[in-house]
């Protein structure tokens, strides 16, 4: 596949935004995921606890309901840990631009969110499960293919 010079800069661009989002520039350690690190701050001010790098809230800062990293299914837990480290990925899908089209996430510019599949066992292709990430460090957990979003939250 060809890129346009512009195309290839822009793709470069947002996968740097994404991956300084998503490793706290490099904060924190190789701890797991359900391991915690200290408290960080994010732009808004809200405190945020850094596990495994990836930055979620200590606190919803949505009116979606909350889940805790502990309670997501392992093998999402295991995608943030994926994510964290940059892949590798199963899924060429996977870091795609998530276009927010049911509109149940906080409206941001195109290009916030990203997306990652979460391999629901017993399916044969990517199943429902999804995990999206904002450039701000939040972290979105769907089990049912974007019909409903759940923010993740640090215990």
């Amino acid at each position: 596949m060809r890129f346009s010079r512009c195309t290839a800069v822009q793709l470069l661009v947002a996968t740097l935004v994404a991956f300084v989002a998503l490793t706290g520039c490099g904060r924190g350690s190789d701890s797991s995921i359900a391991t915690g690190s200290p408290a960080a701050s994010t732009s808004s001010g809200e405190a945020t606890q850094e596990q495994g790098g990836v930055l979620a809230p200590t606190a919803p800062t949505t009116s979606l309901q909350p889940i805790t990293v502990l309670q997501l299914p392992p093998q999402a837990v295991e995608t943030l840990k994926r994510i964290r480290s940059g892949g590798p990925f199963p899924y060429k899908q996977d870091g795609v631009v998530f276009q927010n089209r049911e509109r149940i996430l906080p409206k941001q510019a195109n290009g916030y969110y990203h997306e990652y599949t979460v391999k629901k066992p017993g399916e044969s292709d990517r199943g429902p499960w999804r995990l999206v990430t904002g450039q701000d460090g939040a972290v979105f957990w769907t089990s049912d293919h974007y019909a409903s979003f759940q923010e993740v939250v640090q215990p």
